[in-house]
């Protein structure tokens, strides 16, 4: 995921905090994360002082994603990277969160992890399916990363990006059962 597109679509300080890169938004897009980062947002009822100093944060962990977008990454040292901006970035939340909000945030991925692990449970991958996926996966994200050196423009690049995202999915799509075909469907559709 992403560039000017993989920046935007990775991401949001709670899909990164609270959502942390499941499979259920990665085969969804993300769909919903930002109506449930706004949900959290309210239910933690920040101070100015808090929103201010998380909207730094937002903006240090952009640039930082950027950074790393912009290096030429293999996907698994891509994701690795990844993973030490989500704790870096979870890190300096919970200095500005207070005891509270920390344990409602805590809830929030312990709840995503629940609905991660039933996600996965439901959706019933075989060894075979999730191997032939993650060389999809693979495939794509050297496309994604051969587009960032073709010297094309921000529009250009994001269009390129979208398009290969769709195509991803349809190779993706072409592997799984009718029933977990279905199943996602039936996700995304709750989703909206």
């Amino acid at each position: 995921m992403k560039k000017g597109i993989m920046t935007a679509v990775l991401i949001s300080i709670f899909s990164m905090a609270v959502l942390a890169g499941t499979e259920e938004t990665y085969f969804q897009g993300g769909k919903g994360a930002d109506t449930t980062r706004k949900e959290v947002m309210k239910e933690l009822n920040l101070s100015q002082d808090q929103k201010d100093k998380i909207k730094v944060l937002t903006e240090e962990t952009k640039t930082k994603i950027k950074d790393l977008s912009g290096q030429n990454l293999s996907r698994e040292d891509f994701i690795d990277g990844m993973k030490n901006i989500k704790e870096e970035q979870r890190a300096e939340l919970n200095t500005i969160l207070n005891e509270k909000q920390q344990k409602i945030v805590a809830s929030k991925m312990n709840s995503m992890e629940k609905r991660k692990a039933d996600f996965e449970k439901n959706l019933n991958l075989t060894e075979e399916q999730k191997s032939q996926i993650n060389s999809i996966r693979d495939d794509y994200y050297q496309k994604m990363q051969d587009v960032k050196n073709q010297g094309l423009t921000e529009k250009q690049q994001k269009d390129e990006m979208k398009r290969l995202f769709m195509e991803e999915t349809k190779e993706r799509d072409k592997i799984l059962t009718d029933k977990q075909k279905a199943f996602l469907k039936s996700t995304m559709n709750k989703m909206r």
